[in-house]
């Protein structure tokens, strides 16, 4: 069954970003569907924490994403994923480096955990 397509995700203020990862691996009952792949827009926060005397807490965590599903033989979309509609799906964020440029760098679906796993 396919679904619409979902509205473009955009940013709510300048502590906001959005990402598009593509070519996203789909894995089910823990082997990876070759035939089956991703494309994935993240919506993330930045957020620091400032004091009189520094810099309390840098925080860095994905807020909502939006999965095309996409048989790659035919390049149909199967299914459309947005964690913000759909219950049941989680978002992991993982490997979190703020030692260099601060955005997610590739993810991975997961069917059989309803997860959607975010790499920084």
């Amino acid at each position: 069954m396919i679904q619409e397509k979902f509205k473009t995700m955009k940013s709510n203020g300048l502590d906001e970003f959005v990402t598009l990862i593509e070519d996203v691996p789909v894995f089910f009952h823990d082997t990876h569907e070759c035939n089956i792949g991703a494309t994935v827009s993240i919506r993330w926060r930045f957020d620091l924490e400032l004091r009189e005397y520094g810099v309390k807490s840098i925080n860095a965590y994905t807020v909502q994403a939006q999965a095309e599903i996409i048989n790659l033989d035919t390049l149909e979309v199967i299914e459309v994923i947005d964690t913000n509609q759909f219950d049941g799906w989680t978002l992991e964020d993982e490997d979190i480096d703020l030692n260099h440029s601060i955005c997610p760098t590739d993810c991975s679906i997961d069917y059989k955990d309803s997860s959607i796993l975010i790499e920084w």
